[in-house]
């Protein structure tokens, strides 16, 4: 383990026992509550992780890469009772979040509406059932009690760095009411609806307290994969009974941060069963709709805001230099046009066209080290990408080396290369199949198989 990591680690480690007795029915509280998200502000803290001197403020040093998750494996019944007798009439639940993202097609193709039950956690028009439904008072009292109990444990570290800090102390406060308000929403929907399964998206937030209410009902819990584990620190906890993974290297990568074998399971995602669709639009079609030259290769990019923008101009400039593509930008969350955009009029943007009609028409991506860089290699385009400094990267993408680059004109090199020899476009074929093996091994249907999967939770 880096120091990086290893002070972060450390640092919640102390959070967790330092917090530990603020409870509310008998669940810990500061185990449901983000970790990250009390410090997100704090951008002097993070830099201080890689100092070797910061380690020496804590009382446990945490050494081995399991530490944490045993911590949770011991908190919650990963392994659900089994239940007396199937029940057709409980249904499915779907925890609706912004990271879930399965396709409403494969929800009315493989789940009678009957079995389904999608619960919204936040707005969303034409939504029928949110869980603030599902409040039936607001735990105003216990709120505040928690609180006055915290301001007890902020008094007995008020020589404390970290937790001194104004926007912790604030955040702290907020989440622990979310938290508690959460549990009051989540037990009340379990004992009025009784389901059979609850899928959610992530170990936080929302997905981290249905997991644990659940399990405190012996409900099973499938969380599914939502993006790459590119940042560690959003994936550690592992809250749900099974998680289902994308591939081998997030079962090999989770067992080594101390998770349960059997409570993992490779079935890639619904969402990408879309790589196998036929797109909505024509090639034609979108040349048309974007003005693209119709007798030039295209290259999709895709950006994060303004993350990395400089590196991105001289990756363009080097390629304009030398050949002539069209260029589309694929902003994440987009609301404005991106600086790319604004200083090459030759380059486009991808407007709202949907991520797979552009993936399925464009002849090669480049990418940050994104979810969307491995859904371009299952569509089988030839992806590069550009690399970006994470001191808490998992190194997910290291094995599709060279085509990952952090130097920009390299990086364009490479793409210039893969148009102009056809022994390099085999090499890069093979690197990327190599890395699917481990990644996405199995391109079949998810949808059936987290079916399946949800029949062999449900069964016991």
């Amino acid at each position: 383990m880096d120091r990086y990591r290893q002070n972060y680690w450390s640092l919640y480690y102390k959070f967790i026992t330092d917090f530990q007795s603020l409870t509310y029915k008998g669940y810990q509280l500061n185990l449901l509550t983000h970790f990250p998200s009390l410090i997100r502000g704090n951008q002097a803290l993070w830099l201080q992780f890689k100092e070797s001197t910061f380690s020496k403020r804590f009382p446990h040093l945490v050494t081995q890469e399991s530490e944490i998750q045993q911590i949770y494996n011991h908190a919650l019944t990963l392994k659900c009772k089994k239940q007396n007798k199937k029940d057709e009439t409980r249904p499915i639940v779907i925890w609706q979040d912004q990271l879930i993202r399965l396709p409403k097609n494969m929800l009315e193709e493989y789940f009678p509406s009957k079995k389904i039950m999608t619960v919204y956690t936040t707005s969303y028009e034409g939504a029928s059932v949110y869980l603030e439904d599902y409040l039936v008072k607001e735990p105003l009292d216990a709120i505040n009690k928690v609180h006055h109990q915290l301001e007890s444990i902020f008094k007995r570290y008020k020589h404390d760095p970290v937790y001194n800090e104004i926007s912790f102390q604030h955040m702290l406060r907020k989440k622990l009411a979310f938290v508690i308000r959460q549990i009051e929403m989540t037990e009340h929907f379990i004992q009025t609806v009784n389901p059979s399964c609850v899928i959610i998206s992530s170990p936080n937030h929302f997905g981290r307290i249905a997991a644990f209410v659940a399990s405190r009902y012996a409900i099973p819990t499938i969380s599914l994969q939502h993006g790459i584990i590119g940042n560690e620190f959003g994936f550690i906890p592992k809250v749900a009974t099974i998680d289902a993974l994308y591939g081998r290297w997030e079962v090999d990568w989770y067992v080594s941060k101390g998770a349960v074998p059997s409570s993992l399971a490779i079935i890639g995602h619904p969402r990408f069963d879309q790589a196998n669709e036929k797109p909505s639009i024509t090639k034609q079609q979108l040349y048309d709709r974007l003005h693209l030259n119709t007798e030039r290769k295209s290259m999709l990019i895709i950006v994060r805001g303004e993350r990395q923008v400089h590196k991105w101009k001289l990756f363009i400039d080097k390629l304009k230099a030398n050949m002539n593509l069209n260029i589309i930008v694929r902003d994440y969350k987009a609301t404005e046009t991106h600086p790319l955009v604004k200083q090459y009029p030759s380059v486009k943007s991808s407007e709202d066209i949907g991520l797979y009609d552009l993936l399925l028409h464009v002849d090669i991506v480049v990418s940050y080290q994104s979810t969307v860089a491995l859904e371009a290699m299952l569509t089988n385009k030839p992806t590069f990408m550009m690399q970006s400094p994470l001191p808490s990267y998992s190194g997910y993408y290291n094995k599709l080396q060279p085509l990952v680059q952090s130097n920009p004109t390299k990086l364009a090199e490479l793409v210039i290369q893969f148009f102009q020899k056809k022994s390099f476009q085999k090499y890069c074929k093979k690197v990327q199949m190599d890395f699917l093996q481990q990644a996405y091994p199995d391109r079949s249907s998810s949808s059936k198989r987290l079916v399946q999967l949800i029949e062999q939770i449900i069964q016991g």
